[in-house]
């Protein structure tokens, strides 16, 4: 019937399914996210297999496909280790967000949320500056986890029975994703900007990744 006939589900028979489904689905473009996790904790020998896996589906003959990589700054090493990669690619680093540039537009997408989900913001917590800050701040200048925190937010409040949003449903979604203490939680202590969300957040992730490799392995 013209099916191809092998066993194994290996990391070829895998990529060409991959490349196979691209051309029969006509996708043009395929985004990759946390592209810096492909690079901890390994060798060269398989960095060079993995970027040349990835240039390789730049460069099909039949159908060659754009790349979309997102990751942290730790992610230039491994994309730099394939010059032919890295000339393919036009590098775009998104900026922290501040109060001065983005405070607007991030109060503009927490109160669409809001509106979306029917809790009402009855204590004036968006319009509330100080507040910005402090999610700016949890969420380590990253509009998409402040984004991400909100829903979160959003869900406390929901499960809490909750109509209207409140500080603490901040706080229980900053507890629920980081573990930390009162002490340790932006949302409820008057020195949040002694806290370094960053090094909570890369910490955060750090310890996902762990939990996904294990996962994997217990399989």
């Amino acid at each position: 019937m013209g099916y191809p006939l092998k066993n194994a589900r290996d990391e070829d028979y895998i990529f060409n399914r991959i490349r196979d489904l691209l051309k029969q689905q006509r996708i043009a473009g395929l985004h990759l996210d946390e592209v810096q996790d492909a690079g901890r904790h390994t060798t060269d020998a398989a960095k060079d297999h993995f970027t040349k896996r990835f240039r390789n589906l730049t460069q099909d003959k039949e159908w060659p496909v754009c790349l979309f990589l997102s990751a942290t700054l730790e992610a230039r090493d491994l994309i730099n280790h394939d010059n032919t990669l890295a000339r393919r690619l036009k590098p775009i680093e998104i900026r922290p967000i501040s109060p001065e540039t983005d405070g607007e537009k991030l109060r503009e997408s927490v109160g669409s949320l809001l509106r979306q989900s029917g809790v009402v913001d009855q204590t004036g917590l968006i319009d509330n500056e100080e507040f910005m800050q402090i999610l700016m701040h949890a969420a380590a200048y990253r509009f998409g986890l402040a984004i991400e925190i909100t829903i979160e937010a959003i869900g406390e409040a929901f499960f809490g029975r909750a109509r209207t949003l409140e500080l603490d449903h901040f706080a229980g979604a900053y507890f629920t994703r980081t573990n930390n203490d009162d002490d340790l939680n932006p949302f409820m202590t008057p020195h949040w900007r002694g806290i370094d969300t960053t090094k909570v957040m890369d910490r955060v992730n750090s310890e996902k990744t762990e939990a996904q490799k294990k996962g994997r392995r217990k399989k």
